[in-house]
C-alpha cells in the first residue's frame, strides 16, 4: 500500500527504530534517512541509523551524519525496521545479514520503479523524484515542523537525485518541494558549495584518469574506473559517485556507462540515459535496477568481459527502440 497514514500509525505506536538504506550511500539515501530519523527522535523514539558504507565526505556538512553507523550491534533488537531508498533487501549489502527479524514491523519507503515491494508496509512512489520528496510528504502529513536542518537534508536528497533539477525525473512537484524546503531554511548556496565546489585534489586526479578511458561507439559512451586508478590518484572509490554523469554531456550520446572495478571480482555498473531510453530494463537483465534514466547493477567477472556483455545489451535495447519507432 502507498498511504502515509499506515506508516504514521506505526511510528506513533512503536518505540525502537532501526533506519537503514542502500550500500554506497548517496545524497538521497543519506538525506532521507537523516530527516526521517530526526522526526522519530523528536517524537521521543529510540533510533539507530546505519549503512554498510561510511558517509562520503561531501555529505559531512549535513546535521546528524556523525551518528550514522556502519554495523548493527550484535543481538540488537527493535520494534520497527525502516528501509529507505532501497529497491531490494540485497542492496543493503552486508547489513542484509544483520537484520533483526523477530517481531519486527518492516517499512519500505522508496521511489525506485524496480522496488521489490518488500516489507509489511510500503510507501513506494516511482513518480516522485527521490525518496527525500516522499519523506517530505510524510513529515507534512504528520504536521511536524520542517526545521532548517531537516529542510537541508531533504533538499540535498532532491538536488542530488535530480542532478540539480536537470534529470528527467524532475517534476513540477520537485520544484514546489524544493521551494518549500528553501522557505523552511535550506540554503541552496551552502548545499551547492558542499556538493560541487569542495573537490579534493585526489578526486580531480581520479576524474582525469577516468575521463582518459573514454570510449564512444555511436551513441553510447563508456568510462572505466579501475582499482589501479584509485591507488594512483590517492582518492577513495566513493569520490566517483557522479562520474557517470559526464558521458551524457557529449553531443549525440544517449547512454552513459561507468564500469567500476571493485573487490572480489565484482564490477559495479552505473547507467545514465536520455531521450526516453530505459536503462532500468537493461540493469534488470543483470540483476540490478533503478529508474528509466538512471540505474545500476553489479556483475562478477573480468572487466573486459563484463563491459562487452553490458554494451551488447545496450545496443540490443537501442535497436529494439529503433524498430518500435519505425513500426509506429
Amino acid at each position: 500500500m502507498s498511504d502515509c497514514s499506515e506508516i504514521i500509525k506505526v511510528i506513533l505506536t512503536h518505540n525502537k527504530f532501526l533506519v537503514l538504506s542502500h550500500a554506497h550511500p548517496d545524497g538521497d539515501s543519506i538525506g532521507s534517512q537523516l530527516a526521517f530519523a530526526s522526526v522519530l527522535r523528536e517524537l521521543g523514539k529510540d533510533v539507530l541509523v546505519a549503512n554498510q558504507d561510511p558517509i562520503p565526505d561531501k555529505y559531512l556538512f549535513l546535521s546528524g551524519v556523525d551518528g550514522v553507523m556502519t554495523t548493527i550491534p550484535p543481538d540488537y533488537t527493535c520494534d520497527v525496521l525502516a528501509i529507505l531508498d532501497t529497491a531490494s533487501l540485497k542492496r543493503l549489502g552486508s547489513l542484509a545479514g544483520q537484520l533483526p527479524v523477530k517481531d519486527v514491523v518492516m517499512i519500505n519507503i522508496d521511489h525506485h520503479v524496480s522496488n521489490d515491494r518488500f516489507g509489511h508496509i510500503m510507501l513506494v512512489r516511482p513518480e516522485r523524484s527521490s525518496t527525500s520528496e516522499i519523506v517530505f510528504e510524510l513529515i507534512k502529513a504528520m504536521d511536524i515542523p520542517l526545521t532548517p536542518e531537516r529542510a537541508e537534508q531533504l533538499y540535498t536528497g532532491i538536488v542530488t537525485d535530480t542532478g540539480s533539477f536537470r534529470h528527467p525525473n524532475t517534476t513540477f512537484d520537485s520544484f514546489i518541494t524544493g521551494a518549500s524546503l528553501v522557505k523552511s531554511g535550506a540554503d541552496p548556496s551552502r548545499v551547492a558549495s558542499a556538493l560541487y565546489s569542495a573537490n579534493s585534489v585526489s578526486r580531480m586526479r581520479l576524474l582525469g584518469l577516468v575521463l582518459s578511458s573514454i570510449d564512444v561507439v555511436r551513441d553510447v559512451c563508456c568510462l572505466t574506473l579501475t582499482r589501479e586508478m584509485v591507488q594512483l590518484s590517492g582518492a577513495s572509490m566513493d569520490e566517483s559517485e557522479d562520474f557517470v554523469d559526464f558521458p551524457l554531456s557529449l553531443k549525440g550520446v544517449r547512454v552513459g556507462l561507468l564500469f567500476r572495478e571493485e573487490g572480489d571480482g565484482q564490477i559495479r555498473i552505473s547507467f545514465r540515459s536520455k531521450e526516453e531510453m530505459d536503462v532500468d530494463e537493461i540493469a534488470r537483465v543483470f540483476g540490478g535496477g533503478g529508474h528509466e534514466s538512471a540505474a545500476g547493477c553489479v556483475i562478477r567477472g573480468e572487466l573486459e568481459d563484463v563491459k562487452k556483455a553490458v554494451v551488447r545489451e545496450v545496443f540490443k535495447k537501442l535497436e529494439e527502440g529503433k524498430e518500435q519507432s519505425t513500426r509506429s
